[in-house]
């Protein structure tokens, strides 16, 4: 497979994939991306093949990782009453990272983890938190997670519940020449 944006491309196959998953997190078996506002799963070991018809009436081969779990949009975040696809398409979701069992992903200046599926068990979400501004990046490190937004800003979230710590920037004169 190679994912670049929103292209996904099926390099056994040597054709495009019928897949709709911009940025993608990938580990070696599956694929966890945001698809119409809710976190989906993909296998990456086992395509399914689908012959259809194209505008011109050719036949088409074209193939797409099996989905193998869907956390629902409403679960994901709180939806409005009318116009939510409409509403779900201005406000995407992102898939930023996978750590471990769980998945990081954002919407607007909200993150949430994503406990996978084990056995049983269902994916769940089971943290939220915000941060002043878009994040930009996600990090995994330490047992911590780190979120730099678009503005710059750096927030460093961990398990035990602490206060805040707040580095102002120090204004230095550009070097002398």
């Amino acid at each position: 497979w190679l994912f670049h944006g929103s292209v996904n491309y099926d390099m056994q196959a040597k054709q495009m994939a019928a897949l709709s998953v911009s940025a993608p997190v990938l580990d070696k078996d599956a694929l966890y991306g945001a698809v119409k506002g809710q976190v989906v799963a993909f296998d990456l070991d086992d395509p399914k093949v689908v012959k259809s018809k194209d505008r011109r009436g050719r036949t088409v081969t074209t193939s797409t990782p099996r989905q193998l779990w869907t956390l629902e949009a409403e679960k994901v975040r709180p939806l409005p009453e009318k116009d939510r696809d409409k509403w779900i398409a201005a406000n995407p979701i992102f898939v930023d990272i996978k750590a471990g069992r769980r998945l990081y992903g954002h919407y607007g200046k909200t993150l949430f983890a994503v406990d996978l599926p084990t056995g049983t068990a269902d994916a769940k979400i089971t943290w939220r938190g915000r941060v002043g501004a878009r994040p930009a990046s996600v990090l995994a490190a330490d047992g911590k997670l780190f979120v730099v937004t678009d503005r710059g800003s750096i927030s460093c979230f961990g398990p035990e519940k602490t206060k805040p710590k707040i580095y102002p920037v120090e204004e230095s004169s550009p070097p002398a020449t």
